[in-house]
């Protein structure tokens, strides 16, 4: 799809066509509609992740047991573009961005990671290391709207400071 602003039939028509496709899928109440930026689902098997401090930890894995994770990516498309049914005037400040959240997840620290972490996570007894904690995992697709730059602002303030300064001056 060429990424480009979109004219008000233009957005109907995918309304039509992505609401269509969505009515023969099963019904999830809080998707019910069309997405601005539109999210790709993903079940991912990873050796390793971020945990809520930043740091790298090893996710468990024994032979045919792998701990997975659905994952919502933004499709490859939207990254970093401008959002689909923005207003005109907003479109070029939008853009499609990544967003994370936490996963409950059974890890082990790397043993040449020191743990400076107040609240320690829930350790497995007899497990040889093996802890509860979270994990980052991609949680979706949002539009973002950065506020444009006010110039007139700036200029307004000068006028006012002349106009105090003339004043003064008479």
């Amino acid at each position: 799809m060429n990424w480009k602003r979109l004219h008000w039939r233009q957005m109907q028509m995918i309304l039509q066509t992505e609401g269509a496709q969505k009515e023969g899928q099963l019904k999830d109440p809080q998707k019910e509609g069309v997405e601005c930026c539109p999210s790709i689902l993903d079940v991912v098997y990873k050796k390793g992740g971020r945990n809520r401090d930043g740091l790298y930890v090893e996710l468990y894995e024994d032979g045919e047991n792998h701990q997975r994770f659905f994952e919502l990516s933004c499709a490859p498309e939207v990254v970093d573009k401008p959002c689909r049914f923005v207003d005109a005037r907003l479109y070029n400040d939008s853009r499609c961005i990544q967003t994370y959240s936490y996963s409950y997840a059974l890890v082990r620290s790397p043993s040449d990671t020191p743990q400076h972490r107040s609240e320690r996570p829930f350790s497995v007894p007899g497990s040889g290391g093996w802890t509860m904690d979270f994990v980052r995992v991609r949680a979706g697709c949002e539009c973002q709207i950065k506020p444009p730059k006010n110039i007139r602002r700036r200029h307004k303030k000068r006028k006012r400071n002349r106009r105090i300064t003339e004043d003064d001056e008479t």
